[in-house]
């Protein structure tokens, strides 16, 4: 889930200034994105000769992290 605020507040003599600020979140709430479980049953084989059984499993995670940025605009 991305979010975004923006706040707007009015500056200087007269109020003519105004000052934006902006932060944006790319997946707030940082929910994991698993990748896709592995399919073969036989991929690895050891040094013994046996192979390593890691059918089924998820070994890492796709997308991206949680990211933020602020952004300020002034306008007058």
């Amino acid at each position: 889930m991305d979010m975004s605020l923006v706040e707007n507040t009015s500056i200087g003599r007269g109020e003519r200034m105004n000052l934006q600020l902006k932060p944006d979140a790319v997946n707030a709430l940082n929910h994991p994105h698993y990748g896709y479980p592995d399919n073969s049953i036989f991929d690895k084989i050891d040094p013994s000769g046996i192979g390593t059984y890691e059918f089924g499993t998820i070994s890492g995670s796709v997308g991206i992290p949680r990211s933020l940025q602020v952004g300020a605009q002034i306008t007058f």
